[in-house]
């Protein structure tokens, strides 16, 4: 079986049932999602860019559009470990949910339209009774201090991109 047929077979409905009839509990139990093979990853990169092309298109934006849209996301390795750290701590953490955002306030400070695109990440609490796998609670506030644990990740691409990473590129080389 083919690496593409095989990361398709395992994820969707099957993947949920094979977590939900795991009946493990706390940190790990869910099993790691199978790493896609690097062309499936370039085909659905490649259609996020040809949608863009097409909203351009049909929206008549001006050609810059095709340089300033998200192409991705950095995460600093801080941010990843605060999170980490904080599962490792609560064995009532399930895992992480990503919130996308628009901050307009941002784009104007920084005049960027790129700016204005952020993730925000919270850890996610398993729910009493336990419910399908991610629907537990965001964890937002910290119960402790009551400050916030809402991680902002600030660092869209293209301006933090590997514009070399057959992720990024068309397949003719292209951007």
């Amino acid at each position: 079986m083919s690496d593409h047929k095989h990361a398709k077979r395992l994820t969707g409905r099957r993947m949920k049932k094979k977590i939900l009839a795991s009946g493990k509990k706390g940190p790990g139990a869910n099993p790691v999602y199978p790493v896609i093979p690097v062309d499936h990853a370039v085909s659905c990169t490649t259609e996020w860019r040809n949608f863009n092309k097409r909203i351009q298109e049909e929206y008549k934006l001006p050609i810059s559009y095709l340089d300033e849209y998200i192409r991705a996301f950095f995460i600093p390795a801080s941010d990843l470990q605060a999170i980490n750290e904080m599962i490792q701590q609560d064995d009532k953490i399930s895992g992480c949910r990503v919130y996308v955002g628009i901050d307009t306030l941002a784009a104007q400070q920084q005049n960027m339209v790129g700016a204005m695109f952020k993730l925000f990440i919270v850890a996610v609490q398993d729910k009493t009774p336990p419910g399908p796998p991610g629907s537990g609670l965001d964890i937002v506030y910290s119960p402790d201090t009551g400050k916030s644990l809402v991680y902002d990740f600030t660092c869209p691409c293209p301006s933090t991109c590997d514009i070399d990473s057959v992720l990024y590129k068309d397949a003719t080389g292209g951007h």
